[in-house]
């Protein structure tokens, strides 16, 4: 606590007392009807200005008479939707799995760390040694080929409010002996403990042993760690994983590999893919692409090039972001 000389004035402050109640905030139905209520006297006030007034009654209606536009915004506040929806509006009636072994698997890094289970460690090398590792090991015995792509976290990028949005986590320094916290969703939503953890997994990832004629491609910042081969990869300064993702299997494509599968939770991955099915094609006319998508219950895979021609999407995609 801050010291305070005795003879320093004491600041006013506003408790609620019985003389002074506490106000009430309005309820969201309350804030509603009061704005429609202003809309109507400004409605009225305006329309009866218009009757004395050589005017154009058809460019009157044709204005807006909020402050914002309510099909864009509630009260003032951006409607943000939700992107699961877009789910609904694809085709749902065909479910066509991939085979058992693949050319190329497509890790989402994020999404692999929040579905693994972390309740059998303590530490974080652990963690890593124990959970993470095996599971990129396992992704290697049915594909020749496994890329994790991590999220890129910038503190000036417009993403970082989206980020403060979802409220902040707890702060655990991420180091090897180090214990892994109690809470690990809650862990997550730091932006620092993620960028922190990413790149200790990536460091994990690279030095690591892997089997003769497996690569492992795992990326750290704007560049791409290459294990198991001499090929290189142009450095990626996209921020998040979901459009990297995309980079990875366009260089995928034309070193050879025709079949891929990428594993996700996010919605954004599914809908790119379909967009820029166009563009694979033009890599690689014999591409099968399947979205692993969701955790347990909900985990289903997609099959896209089906998606594709279903809707017929692939004469409307083409543009492209390399």
């Amino acid at each position: 606590m801050t010291a305070h000389a005795p003879y320093e004035p004491i600041k006013k402050n506003l408790l609620p007392l019985f003389s002074r109640p506490q106000a009430k905030s309005k309820t969201k139905q309350a804030g509603k009807i009061s704005l429609l209520k202003n809309d109507v006297a400004l409605f009225s006030h305006l329309y009866i200005v218009l009757q004395h007034r050589a005017s154009d009654m058809i460019t009157f209606f044709s204005h807006e008479n909020h402050p914002f536009p309510p099909s864009l915004s509630d009260n003032g506040k951006l409607r943000l939707g939700k992107k699961s929806d877009l789910l609904n509006i694809l085709v749902k009636d065909i479910q066509n799995y991939p085979p058992d072994s693949v050319d190329v698997k497509l890790l989402d890094g994020a999404t692999v760390v929040h579905f693994l289970n972390t309740a059998t460690v303590l530490t974080f090398d652990q963690y890593a040694d124990q959970v993470f590792l095996p599971y990129v090991m396992k992704q290697l015995e049915s594909s020749r080929r496994v890329d994790v792509v991590w999220d890129k976290y910038i503190p000036t990028s417009i993403k970082e409010s989206t980020r403060e949005k979802r409220g902040k986590g707890i702060r655990r320094r991420v180091e090897g002996s180090n214990k892994l916290p109690g809470n690990w969703a809650d862990f997550l939503r730091d932006s620092t403990n993620k960028q922190e953890l990413f790149k200790f997994l990536s460091s994990k990832i690279a030095n690591m042993k892997y089997p003769e004629r497996k690569k492992v491609v795992t990326t750290s910042d704007a560049t791409a760690l290459i294990l198991g081969s001499n090929q290189s990869m142009g450095p990626c300064d996209h921020e998040e994983a979901d459009t990297r993702l995309l980079i990875h299997l366009q260089d995928a494509l034309q070193n050879g590999c025709t079949t891929c599968l990428v594993r996700t939770i996010d919605i954004d991955v599914v809908v790119i893919l379909i967009v820029k099915f166009h563009h694979l094609l033009t890599l690689c006319p014999d591409v099968n692409v399947w979205v692993a998508f969701g955790t347990g219950k909900s985990f289903t895979y997609y099959y896209v090039k089906i998606w594709v021609r279903k809707n017929h999407w692939q004469q409307h995609c083409k543009w492209d972001i390399s």
